[in-house]
């Protein structure tokens, strides 16, 4: 990351004091894995009980390493047909031999994203008509469907970490 341990801790302290005069519900991280697990540790050490919650791609093992016990309620989304299956999910998420037995929702999405490529070349060709798929190409995070501005269409789901396992989210 392009910012130092320093700028984490001053960050850190600058959110501490902020809330010890307002409180807060909740904060949202929108920081890479590391820095956002370091950022969590350091507010639930200050005291901080509110939600802490942040892009999907915090689902893996950058940010649980960074957070440690803090990444415990941390609240993301996924595509909803994970949550569905959000207690078995961290293991069968991809049944590749080559991955690590957690590869997280990141490695999932790019899984679909290699294999959507290589069903568009190998079904159309590389010419400029090649995308979006004029079909539901199904994928591991669910149907791969797109509206005609190529944004994929997908209904996402709230999901909050337990146990370093992904489960649906119940609002406290």
């Amino acid at each position: 990351a392009w910012y130092s341990e320093r700028a984490r801790t001053c960050l850190a302290e600058a959110l501490r004091a902020r809330l010890s005069k307002v409180p807060c519900e909740g904060i949202l991280l929108c920081l890479d894995a590391a820095a956002a697990g370091t950022i969590a540790a350091r507010l639930r050490a200050a005291g901080f009980r509110g939600l802490l919650a942040g892009s999907g791609r915090l689902l893996g093992p950058a940010f649980a390493e960074a957070a440690g016990a803090a990444a415990e309620g941390f609240v993301t989304c996924v595509p909803k047909s994970l949550a569905q299956n959000a207690g078995s999910t961290r293991r069968n998420l991809i049944d590749c031999p080559f991955l690590p037995p957690a590869p997280g929702l990141t490695a999932a999405l790019a899984r679909d994203a290699a294999f959507l490529l290589i069903d568009t070349l190998a079904q159309r060709g590389a010419g400029a008509s090649a995308f979006p798929p004029e079909k539901d190409v199904p994928g591991i995070t669910g149907s791969l469907l797109f509206d005609r501005f190529g944004n994929r269409l997908c209904t996402l789901a709230l999901v909050a970490l337990h146990e370093g396992r992904p489960l649906p989210f119940v609002p406290p």
